[in-house]
């Protein structure tokens, strides 16, 4: 327990609190840009405007600021505890119990961050209970994650140290990528390259639904990577925390969506007027546990 504790420790020198590391989108990128589209835009941005264009123009035009809420602070909160497995050091891991030993640090991991944001959290207006339970789904997260990556490494350990097993299986994280073609950009959470290039995005959904907002982010990481490295990825999908990876092969369509919704978007978005963006027809303005971020300032459909 003593080396566990060790491990923990050098994790807090690595990684204190929720990473930092990812930086806010530049809206303003590009302004040289030769083409047709004098707005960058990113994944979100454009998922966004599919979901209500007015929504768009209050967060990526007025640039008014979103609120806070307890899956954006999850999220953060199990990226960065993502980040400090692949940070982990293998040498201080004992090769028959490393699983066991990952999941305490881990949840130890998880529990320091969650109660270091307790007072965020608590301003949420959530009962304690419902703190409790977005907790505990949050361990499952966790103690999924882990099983999902030991049973990857395991069957390495036949030819490879436990150390070469981790090499193999980390990916390049947090990658910024910019595609000056289609003026977008944006963060790309894993790319795992072996024998196939890999792209995988983390969800922390409570479902595994394969929603057509997650198919066109894939189709533009898709894009990017092709733009940034000169070959299209092989696959790319989705670790949803809860359930595990869905993976897809990058095919022509996939490419095609993600040029169409790039372009669309562009196309509607040059305006600097309210009127020119109308507000959702879909009931996504509130619902039982909350409301749209701008919905105070909008009045909803």
């Amino acid at each position: 327990m003593n080396d566990l504790l060790r491990i923990l420790e050098g994790m807090k020198v690595k990684s204190n609190g929720v990473s930092q590391k990812r930086k806010p989108i530049n809206q303003t990128t590009f302004s040289d840009f030769s083409g047709d589209y004098s707005r960058t835009q990113s994944p979100s941005s454009i998922n966004t405007y599919f979901e209500c264009p007015r929504k768009y123009f209050y967060k990526y035009i007025k640039n008014l600021p979103a609120k806070p809420s307890i899956h954006r602070i999850r999220g953060k909160l199990l990226h960065s505890v993502l980040e400090d497995f692949f940070n982990l050091d293998p040498s201080k891991l004992t090769p028959s119990q490393f699983e066991f030993e990952i999941r305490i640090v881990l949840l130890e991991d998880l529990k320091r961050k969650w109660f270091g944001m307790i007072k965020e959290i608590e301003q949420l207006g959530l009962s304690k209970e419902e703190i409790r339970a977005y907790f505990e789904d949050s361990k499952r997260m966790v103690s999924n994650f882990v099983a999902h990556y030991t049973n990857k490494i395991k069957p390495l350990l036949t030819e490879h140290s436990l150390a070469e097993a981790f090499q193999l299986l980390t990916p390049k994280r947090e990658v910024f990528l910019i595609s000056k073609r289609y003026n977008v950009q944006g963060y790309l959470d894993a790319i795992y390259k072996g024998e196939k290039v890999r792209i995988i995005d983390y969800k922390t959904s409570s479902t595994d639904e394969f929603r057509e907002e997650y198919k066109r982010q894939l189709a533009i990481y898709s894009l990017l990577y092709k733009e940034n490295y000169g070959v299209l990825p092989d696959e790319v999908g989705l670790h949803f925390l809860l359930y595990g990876e869905r993976v897809f092969p990058v095919t022509s369509e996939l490419l095609t969506l993600g040029i169409k919704a790039c372009k669309f978007v562009h196309s509607r978005t040059k305006s600097g007027n309210m009127a020119d963006y109308p507000k959702g027809k879909r009931p996504l303005c509130k619902w039982h546990s909350g409301e749209c971020d701008f919905y105070e300032i909008c009045g909803g459909i």
